[in-house]
């Protein structure tokens, strides 16, 4: 169960979330949307790969260091493996990127009068003799992205002069956004349930189909586990990135053939709706409805099925009746626990898809 702390902060009450996992998915998010800021695009890669060493790291305080191996971090890349570039190279660019923009300006406060600029890192430094890098998170930078939350729990900062992903051609995800935004290029048309017009719903496809769109080697270079792992951290990048909600599943298509199940939702669709039903009250946005799912262990299609079946006011309700509730009470899962009040209070029974 999540708890949670009421704290007086400039004459409004504020939710101020004592759980570890919902600081570090606010420090994730903010990281990928960080990445797009950074011009070289083995940065951008860095910058995932600490993305998720944050995720799913137990403890996240000023004082922690993380390494990052080299041959963790450059196992599959391309101009390596091809002796194009070297490891040592590579590296040393990527530290001295980091060094050189080493300001947090993806997201600020949401004050027109504030300038703060939030340095990243506080330390970052190769260790050659040891194949590896170690970075350190600045304590100020930790501070303002966990903190800084409304009563919904959602960040008090706004993006700002944010790349819009598909002119962010660079990035590793582009190609697989791209895929999913035009489908119809490489796809038969008879799709189930898409949405041709406005390009979200359920789609799929056999596993030759996307290597060949996606130029990923044969099964004899990248097994079939491998790929499905990629996938799915590409589609957590896409996620994070906050236009569209991705979920991919591995599928049997017929008797001898392998693909993937698709499902996205729009994201920014569902804001608007949203915004329009709220009245006299600050929109929630659906990554704080995430949050608080996030926050006792409800994640991936589960929350995407949450989200389409019940409103998030709907949602919101139900969680201020679990903190009313004594945790000895609850002898179920979370998620039993929460589909019961929901359930309960809108009438709606939760269907599994």
């Amino acid at each position: 169960m999540p708890n949670f702390a009421l704290q007086e902060k400039q004459g409004e009450l504020n939710f101020v979330f004592e759980s570890k996992q919902i600081n570090k998915y606010f420090i994730a998010t903010a990281l990928a949307a960080a990445k797009c800021h950074f011009q070289n695009i083995n940065t951008r890669r860095f910058w995932s790969f600490a993305y998720e060493k944050i995720r799913s790291s137990k403890k996240l305080t000023a004082n922690q260091n993380f390494y990052i191996k080299d041959e963790d971090f450059l196992n599959n890349h391309p101009m390596i493996k091809s002796k194009k570039i070297g490891v040592e190279e590579t590296m040393s660019a990527i530290v001295a990127d980091i060094k050189k923009n080493n300001f947090y300006r993806a997201f600020q406060q949401n004050m027109p009068f504030d300038d703060t600029d939030i340095s990243i890192v506080s330390a970052i430094r190769r260790e050659k003799y040891r194949g590896q890098t170690r970075i350190r998170l600045n304590q100020d930078f930790i501070n303002f992205i966990n903190t800084e939350v409304n009563r919904f729990g959602e960040p008090n900062y706004v993006s700002v002069e944010k790349t819009p992903l598909l002119k962010c051609k660079t990035n590793e995800i582009y190609d697989l956004f791209m895929l999913l935004k035009k489908w119809e290029k490489a796809f038969p048309k008879n799709q189930k349930d898409w949405n041709k017009n406005k390009k979200y719903g359920v789609f799929e496809i056999t596993t030759q189909a996307i290597r060949n769109h996606l130029h990923f080697p044969s099964e004899n270079q990248l097994t079939s586990t491998a790929l499905t792992r990629s996938l799915k951290s590409k589609c957590k990048q896409i996620n994070a990135y906050g236009d569209i909600q991705v979920i991919v599943d591995i599928i049997k298509i017929s008797n001898k053939t392998a693909g993937y199940h698709f499902e996205i939702t729009p994201v920014k669709v569902v804001k608007v709706v949203k915004v329009v039903k709220v009245v006299n009250e600050q929109p929630t946005t659906d990554n704080a409805v995430i949050a608080l799912m996030m926050s006792i262990g409800i994640k991936g299609r589960a929350t995407s099925n949450i989200l389409r079946q019940y409103t998030q006011d709907e949602i919101k309700m139900a969680f201020s009746n679990i903190q009313e509730k004594d945790p000895a009470e609850i002898n179920s899962s979370n998620m039993a626990f929460l589909l019961g009040i929901l359930h309960k209070q809108t009438g709606k029974k939760y269907v599994h898809k």
